[in-house]
Order: C-alpha cells, then sequence, then structure tokens
C-alpha cells in the first residue's frame, strides 16, 4: 500500500528523532564528538555544543547558542526540532504546581508586589527544573 506524502513525512520525522534521542544519527553523533573535545562547563544537551570558555564563542558564531526555548538546547537544535514536528513516544512526568495561600496573599498587596513575588517563584522554579533538564511548556 501506498503512503501519501504526510504518511512519508511523519515516518521521517520519526526515525529522525528515533536517531536523535538515542544518539545515533550520523551527523550528531560526529558533531558531539567534536564538541565533546572542546572543554566547556555549560553544553548542549542534544548535540554537546559548548556554551562558554573560546568554544562557546565558536558555538555560538555558528548558530549553537543557548535557545531561548531552553537554556541547555541550542538554536540548531530548536530549530532541529521545529524542523521535524512530531515525534517518539516517550515517559515523562509532569508537575502541577500551585503556590499555596496565594489568593490571600494576593489580596494583602498591591498588583505590582504580587507580581514581582510571584515572578521571583517563576524564576527560582524555572532554574530548578531546567537544572533536572525539564521542559517547561508554561508558567500560568
Amino acid at each position: 500500500m501506498a503512503h501519501g506524502p504526510q504518511e512519508t513525512d511523519r515516518q521521517v520525522n520519526t526515525e529522525a528523532w528515533r536517531l536523535m534521542l538515542t544518539g545515533t544519527h550520523p551527523t550528531m553523533r560526529s558533531g558531539r564528538a567534536f564538541w565533546g573535545r572542546v572543554p566547556a562547563a555549560h553544553r548542549c544537551k542534544m548535540c554537546n555544543a559548548p556554551y562558554d570558555g573560546i568554544g562557546g564563542v565558536v558555538s555560538k558564531v555558528r548558530g549553537r547558542g543557548p535557545s531561548n526555548w531552553h537554556p541547555r538546547i541550542c538554536h540548531a537544535c530548536e530549530t532541529f526540532s521545529k524542523g521535524h514536528p512530531g515525534g517518539v513516544e516517550l515517559t515523562i512526568s509532569v508537575a502541577f504546581v500551585d503556590v499555596r495561600n496565594s489568593t490571600q496573599m494576593s489580596e494583602g498587596m498591591n498588583p505590582s508586589e504580587y507580581a514581582r513575588v510571584m515572578n521571583r517563584f517563576y524564576a527560582t522554579a524555572t532554574h530548578g527544573m531546567t537544572d533536572s533538564d525539564a521542559i517547561i511548556d508554561k508558567l500560568v
């Protein structure tokens, strides 16, 4: 049975993601080996591009600086993910966090003070989660 263009694209994307996430994508494998020889404390989780030191300068010029989407993924890997919609099935964890007594807290503050307190919480929570390789979809 012949597959339509959308089915073929889905299969290609699924295979690309499988290769990327298992570390067997040929380009990704050689890139990880190359960038792994460059000293750096912080790197892209997918391609190993360095974010600091002289390697960070070189990788940034080559479009591999930290992404705005996730600080542990570089721009090039973000572009890959956007260019290959779909993916593979993975087991994930989801966290729903409620700030205890936030309604009562907001009643005793002006809106700008409450926003400052909540933004401080969001920044702290975001930092802690991304340090553990979390990808944050949204904060509400």
